[in-house]
């Protein structure tokens, strides 16, 4: 269970990329499993023009802007693993 205190990362571009990309494939199609989806997006995100990348790394920013206004004190701290 998740503290209700935990503040999420800010997406970055291929997290964003990759949640749109999924959301448009067809329900029930070929390509099930997050195993799957993310290797089919990553491919996309490889073969995806500069100015289209561009887009994503611009709306990245924007969700990190936001999130720095909302929790000005967050800092990213990796947990160790044990």
């Amino acid at each position: 269970a998740k503290k209700e205190s935990h503040i999420p990362r800010p997406s970055n571009s291929f997290f964003l990329f990759r949640t749109d990309f999924v959301s448009k494939l067809p329900a029930g199609g070929i390509a099930s499993g997050n195993k799957t989806l993310s290797k089919l997006a990553g491919d996309a995100w490889k073969s995806l023009p500069p100015n289209k990348k561009t887009y994503w790394e611009e709306k990245a920013h924007e969700i990190r802007e936001e999130h720095a206004r909302k929790y000005p004190t967050w800092r990213y701290k990796p947990r160790r693993r044990e």
